[in-house]
């Protein structure tokens, strides 16, 4: 059954023209009604309705059903009626009969009925379709109508793909079959400036913020985040940048921070222009003596704001005569 419900969708096809609607008068508006019957369903299918745009100069047969893989022939008219032969080639090969009643300038109707194979399966299905003028419309012959929405199409893909350039969106360039594929060395010129504009530390952290991802922004455009972030970090070490330093670059902080911090007095230390660097290894510092001090109670920690308050007021006491 579900291969015969197939076919039926397949037979809707052979009455669907291509429509467009704009300007009136230049063509006429029919409103076309189809239905199918199929032998071993229960019930015939739904109707289905649909409107098209048709030339004025059409010929009365112009309505018959067509399909790209179907061709209509040995088609005789007599009177206001007119029987053709279907043949379908391709991968469903079918053959079917038909009739055409012009029942004047307004309407209409007509029934094809076709046999063959669907998928391996033999299919016996009649149409029966009609038509009514209801008003004019602009017509536009078929290829033409493609062209145009294929334009439209192709314009609206442009502006989707512009703007995930412009809000740097990595998922429209690293998705399958990705519509924007041929714009991707636009969208990878735009990361290459962000990379370059990052190697200033305030605008290094101005990034970071913005975009949450800007490694695999980075990494999807073949450019290496590390190098980045070391080129920044170096940047920040010569301009003595110490704050930027130590919340962004570990590997520089360890450095400077036992060269410039290890070993020193707490309030010389924080007192220096290494203080940030100075902080943030105390506090690297405190956690691993935290973590050991099970097995190793020797280590200190790092004194308190109250402690140095302390201390600095016992300090200046002794100097105090009284």
């Amino acid at each position: 059954m579900p291969t015969r419900i197939k076919s039926a969708v397949f037979a809707l096809c052979l009455i669907s023209p291509l429509t467009a609607f704009s300007a009136p008068d230049t063509g006429e508006l029919w409103q076309i009604t189809t239905s199918i019957e199929m032998e071993g369903m229960p019930m015939a299918m739904p109707q289905q309705t649909s409107k098209a745009c048709l030339p004025k100069d059409r010929k009365s047969d112009a309505a018959i059903p067509k399909d790209e893989s179907c061709t209509t022939t040995d088609q005789r008219k007599s009177g206001n009626k007119t029987s053709y032969k279907i043949v379908c080639q391709g991968k469903n090969k079918m053959t079917g009969t038909g009739e055409f009643e012009d029942l004047g300038s307004d309407s209409y109707r007509g029934k094809t009925r076709l046999t063959g194979t669907m998928d391996g399966e033999k299919m016996d299905m009649t149409q029966k379709f009609s038509g009514k003028r209801i008003g004019t419309c602009k017509y536009e012959e078929p290829a033409a109508v493609v062209k145009k929405y294929q334009e439209q199409a192709d314009k609206q893909k442009q502006m989707s793909c512009k703007q995930s350039i412009d809000e740097l969106n990595v998922y429209m360039f690293t998705m399958k079959d990705s519509p924007c594929a041929a714009q991707k060395p636009e969208f990878c010129k735009r990361v290459s400036a962000l990379s370059q504009q990052m190697r200033e530390p305030d605008d290094y952290e101005a990034t970071i913020r913005k975009h949450s991802n800007w490694q695999e922004l980075m990494r999807t455009c073949n450019q290496d985040p590390a190098a980045v972030t070391r080129s920044v970090c170096k940047r920040a070490t010569d301009t003595r940048k110490w704050e930027f330093v130590a919340a962004q670059c570990v590997a520089e902080s360890k450095v400077l921070a036992k060269k410039n911090c290890e070993g020193r007095d707490y309030t010389e230390a924080m007192e220096s222009e290494f203080a940030p660097i100075c902080r943030r290894y105390a506090s690297a510092s405190l956690n691993k003596s935290g973590s050991s001090k099970a097995t190793a109670g020797k280590k200190e920690a790092a004194p308190s704001a109250t402690d140095v308050v302390k201390d600095e007021a016992k300090k200046l006491r002794k100097l105090l005569p009284f």
